[in-house]
């Protein structure tokens, strides 16, 4: 038990023990921040972790400023640490509408283009990653009420998430001052909002209804990831983030952006952080007064995209798409243009592969390679999705997934082969396929945990919560003790309503989680830790009032 924090008459205050944490401390501090959090704390910016450190100390019970530092240190920056420190190191600095450029893309470009891409679905992913205290997820909702056909008919969702738990309560209040509006007009203030009094304004239901916020940590969280929403996606948009993080952070988050994204799929970023992403597999567009991004199977491709003076928002057809590789000439048109309707012998002809073939078989040799031989590909696969190149993975599994009289391999590897095929298309947004994988997987080894709950968690982002409950209890009778199966089945009884039942799932998790240390990770959670899992459910049982 933490020992209540001492009296001010029994402390130093803040003020007078700003030298007392040694400067050695403070770069160690720095290293370990950089490395859970990926913030750069470089040697100008100790001063303010030192005040940071000092601040969080008042609130600690720690005898000293020293000592309460040796705790961090010795801690290696426990979970419970990253969110406190987070709400004194990160700014939130935001407002809405703002960089009014890339909103102009947004909505000039990128809006038409998903629309066309998905006439019959009318449905939206979209990730707001570094989301502060909510400006941008909701200017992004607005934009969209405001630019769609019959917006009813869309199904929309906007996840919005952030390391700082100050700002991410925030944000879901929906509450803001004058000072979140500098450079907007009164007019669209009164039209998206209410105001409260006082100089304060709240967020009308109509925009709150399709946004999500939760927290995540860029630098050490699994993205993507089913449990956590951020797989499938058509858009992220992350603006004004990565100019506060390390060089190899940077590397790992457009990574996974990268992986998160369906194919055709937009990044935004902020003008600042263009170069950083020079060196990815994002393909540049360029519009006027900004660069967006894409995924593509033509990632080398640069595009500049020009609109003829004063454009018609609704009308893009006369817009000039001009690829800048010297080579175009000889890629086959509707490939060049990213024509989703290009045929698939260009794509084959071009040496691309649709995200749903599954690569051939290997030419059968004389002496089939016995199961020992061949399992090793399944761990390389393994390693293969964590590096972020699902096609090399494809690839590695395939030997492991052809008919078993050609292939004896033990059916309990199969059923785990099939299991990391199914996450591979569930990250694609392939939903289909990936609960094919699962329905195959689960022939092969019904006891297969892991695939239940991958199961459920395809079967909810399908809007089947039915039967995702049928699998996640067909989980708690293989493994009563099966935290995120309780879990899951809590988030099922919340959206139906089902507040008693829902209550009793979330508390059985949080009592199995409470064993765990903080640091460890949960079975079948997509590394999520004990300690993060706690704060999720957490928050779920306080917006829904379950205590």
């Amino acid at each position: 038990m933490k020992m209540p924090a001492a009296s001010s008459q029994d402390r130093k205050s803040p003020g007078t023990s700003f030298a007392e944490i040694s400067p050695d401390f403070l770069s160690r501090l720095g290293t370990l921040i950089g490395k859970k959090m990926g913030l750069r704390i470089e040697d100008n910016k100790l001063d303010d972790l030192r005040r940071a450190v000092l601040d969080l100390w008042t609130t600690q019970g720690s005898e000293s400023p020293e000592a309460f530092m040796r705790t961090l240190l010795d801690s290696s920056l426990s979970d419970q640490y990253i969110p406190l420190l987070a709400e004194r190191l990160t700014t939130g600095e935001t407002y809405f509408f703002r960089e009014q450029n890339s909103l102009d893309a947004l909505r000039l470009h990128i809006l038409p283009r998903l629309m066309a891409a998905q006439p019959s679905r009318r449905s939206l992913r979209i990730w707001c990653a570094g989301c502060s205290s909510g400006e941008e997820a909701y200017t992004v909702a607005m934009l969209l009420d405001h630019n769609l056909p019959e917006p009813p008919t869309w199904n929309i969702r906007i996840l919005a998430t952030d390391i700082n738990p100050r700002a991410l309560e925030k944000a879901r209040r929906g509450v803001y001052s004058k000072w979140s509006f500098r450079g907007v007009s009164d007019a669209i203030r009164d039209r998206y909002f209410l105001p409260l009094g006082n100089n304060t304004y709240a967020v009308k239901p109509r925009y709150r209804a399709n946004v999500t916020f939760a927290p995540l940590n860029l630098a050490t969280d699994e993205y993507p990831a089913l449990l956590n929403n951020t797989h499938s996606l058509d858009l992220i948009i992350c603006r004004n983030v990565m100019i506060y993080l390390l060089p190899e952070t940077i590397r790992r988050v457009l990574t996974g952006f990268y992986r998160c994204l369906v194919e055709g799929g937009w990044l935004i970023v902020s003008a600042s952080e263009s170069a950083r992403l020079r060196s990815s597999k994002f393909r540049p567009i360029h519009l006027p007064g900004a660069t967006v991004y894409r995924k593509s199977m033509l990632d080398t491709a640069t595009y500049r995209i020009e609109f003829p003076d004063d454009p018609d928002p609704s009308d893009l057809s006369n817009t000039i798409l001009a690829e800048s590789r010297e080579d175009a000439k000889n890629t086959p048109a509707g490939l060049a243009r990213g024509d989703e309707k290009c045929s698939f012998r260009d794509r084959i002809t071009a040496g691309h592969e649709t995200a749903a073939q599954l690569p051939p078989p290997p030419l059968a040799s004389p002496v089939p390679p016995t199961p020992e031989h061949l399992w090793p590909q399944y761990k390389q696969a393994v390693q293969a999705l964590r590096r972020g190149r699902p096609d090399e993975a494809r690839t590695l599994l395939a030997p492991l997934l052809t008919e078993q009289e050609m292939m004896p391999i033990a059916p309990d590897r199969r059923s785990k082969a099939m299991q990391l095929m199914a996450t591979i298309q569930a990250d694609k947004g392939l939903l289909g396929e990936a609960l094919d994988w699962c329905r195959r997987a689960l022939i092969e080894d019904k006891t297969n945990a892991g695939v239940l709950h991958l199961q459920a968690m395809i079967l909810q982002e399908s809007g089947q919560d039915q039967e995702a409950r049928q699998a996640l209890k067909h989980l708690l009778y293989l493994e009563p003790e099966c935290i995120a199966a309780h879990a899951g089945l809590g988030s099922i009884a919340s959206r139906d309503g089902q507040l008693k039942e829902a209550g009793r799932h979330f508390e059985n998790a949080l009592e199995l989680l409470s064993a765990l240390p903080a640091e460890t990770p949960v079975p079948e959670m997509d590394g999520m830790t004990a300690g993060r899992l706690m704060e999720t459910i957490g928050t779920m049982i306080a917006r829904e009032g379950l205590r």
